[in-house]
């Protein structure tokens, strides 16, 4: 999903969730693409943080990263 989300900006005012849910088809806004800042980090809806630490939020999506 991050993947198809990096091509996809700039294009588009929506990313999908990459939560890792096959079936997941929420989106958040693109602007989150910005708050990224490292490749292992992923957005998500705040809903679909499992596990995972989260390392920047916002009302829309949180960027989390897997603890190691």
């Amino acid at each position: 999903m991050r993947v198809g989300n990096r091509t996809r900006i700039g294009f588009v005012s929506e990313l999908r969730c990459e939560c890792g849910r096959s079936n997941c088809r929420e989106t958040v806004p693109a602007v989150a693409e910005t708050y990224r800042r490292t490749a292992d980090h992923r957005l998500v809806m705040p809903a679909h943080a499992n596990g995972e630490v989260v390392v920047r939020a916002a009302d829309r999506f949180f960027v989390v990263v897997r603890e190691r």
